[in-house]
């Protein structure tokens, strides 16, 4: 893998300025964060002279190396780990995301679909991928005979997707469709879980929506990582603070702070949303024009990515040690 020189380094972990970031952190107080600038950044700002807390976090983010080289703190990969590593493009650059367990959030059955190619593959490199549903589908149905069933339903698809994308658990909170609220008994259960599955990264959705549970979703799950890290609540369990905070979906006034190459993976969205059948009427599709645009998809090759954002809240745990 081709490293650009670097300009500063951490011990022997390389870092380098990057367009689009990673979380809120200051500037290194030596040397400099990279040798050009990011678009859209102040010179002052590429160099890492600007004043503490004003710089984010993927201006100075760890490049790992691979391949025999260097890894981290000067040790070389496992084998177990190389298949946890998880490669983010940022612009031009990439960042490598060392995923034990991740936990992603959907205000509804088929929501957490969204990320479905990053998932699978995931998945695929070792990564414990649990979900969490809020609500049980139960105004999902189209036909006024699958009302005494579609909670059913809703339940054998939501497993047939995790076969799919390689899923490890769902969880369900079982809040009616479009009755979904940030209460406590709510928050609390979305504390329990996540300080009990204890994961690397949690995605959910983002604020900006017009569908009222996935703006619920949204605030009980940010709520709920920062709640969850707290010397609070000690019947729910040993704090746990996510380091990795992410939107995917939901995000209207910016850019995608990470781009994920899915190539290879871009048609797990659609064999996951024809596990579905019950949404088909909603996703404009039957299951025939799934399998064919599956088929079409497969045999084409091209290249896929998945957006996502960092949230507001997304927690630095301390300085980056950087000796210039």
């Amino acid at each position: 893998m081709h490293i650009s020189p670097p300009a500063c380094r951490r011990r022997d972990v390389r870092w380098f300025g990057t367009p689009w970031q990673f979380a809120l952190r200051v500037p290194p107080p030596f040397g400099r964060c990279g040798p050009r600038r990011p678009p859209g950044r102040s010179h002052a700002c590429a160099q890492g002279s600007m004043p503490l807390g004003t710089c984010r976090i993927g201006d100075c983010v760890p490049r790992l190396r691979v391949g025999g080289q260097t890894f981290g703190r000067g040790r070389l990969p496992t084998p177990n780990r190389q298949r946890r590593l998880a490669a983010f493009s940022t612009g031009r650059e990439e960042v490598l995301m060392n995923y034990k367990r991740i936990l992603v959030f959907g205000a509804h059955p088929d929501d957490e679909q969204t990320m479905s190619g990053t998932i699978a593959k995931l998945a695929d490199l070792g990564v414990e991928v649990y979900v969490a549903i809020f609500t049980n589908g139960c105004e999902g149905y189209p036909k006024p005979e699958w009302k005494d069933t579609i909670v059913q339903m809703r339940r054998r698809e939501g497993e047939d997707s995790d076969r799919v994308l390689g899923v490890k658990e769902r969880y369900r909170f079982e809040r009616p469709d479009m009755g979904l609220i940030n209460d406590k008994q709510t928050l609390q259960e979305t504390m329990t879980l996540i300080r009990r599955i204890r994961p690397d990264a949690a995605f959910t959705h983002g604020p900006h929506d017009r569908n009222r549970d996935h703006i619920a979703a949204c605030e009980i799950t940010l709520e709920a990582l920062w709640q969850g890290g707290q010397p609070v609540c000690a019947e729910l369990g040993e704090p746990w603070n996510t380091p990795h905070q992410f939107y995917y979906k939901g995000i209207a006034d910016r850019p995608p702070d990470l781009v994920e190459d899915i190539t290879g993976y871009a048609h797990k969205f659609l064999e996951s949303r024809a596990t579905q059948v019950s949404q088909h009427t909603l996703f404009g599709k039957d299951a025939a024009q799934f399998a064919a645009e599956i088929q079409k998809m497969k045999q084409e090759h091209s290249s896929a990515e998945d957006r996502f954002w960092f949230t507001q809240r997304m927690p630095l745990r301390g300085f980056p040690d950087i000796h210039g």
